[in-house]
């Protein structure tokens, strides 16, 4: 019977204990949550940036695909007039003239 009597002394002590450990689980509850607030933020920020990567290398990737486009068009076409301009000088004297051929090139 004498354990269930206390006194204000054991009561206080009691509570010190009891306000010290949910001051000690809240405190490692909100540090918990922090970081995991923190990692979460960074993980969103990790996945905002490979979308960004992934869009400017599709965009990267079409304007290198457009630009060797042009420059292979334009190798094309001058290849072509080159060859106009060789056949014209053969039809006018088939005789092969390297000295025209230089000039035209």
């Amino acid at each position: 019977m004498g354990l269930w009597i206390w006194g204000k002394a054991q009561f206080d002590r009691l509570w010190r204990v009891i306000a010290t450990a949910g001051v000690r689980t809240l405190t490692v509850l909100l540090f918990s949550l922090g970081l995991i607030l923190i990692w979460t933020w960074i993980f969103y920020q990790i996945s905002l940036g490979e979308q960004l990567v992934r869009v400017s290398v599709a965009q990267n990737l079409q304007n290198v695909g457009k630009s060797f486009k042009e420059e292979f068009e334009s190798i094309i076409e001058t290849t072509d007039q080159t060859l106009k301009a060789i056949k014209y000088q053969y039809e006018l004297n088939p005789v092969f003239d390297r000295k025209k051929l230089d000039s035209w090139l």
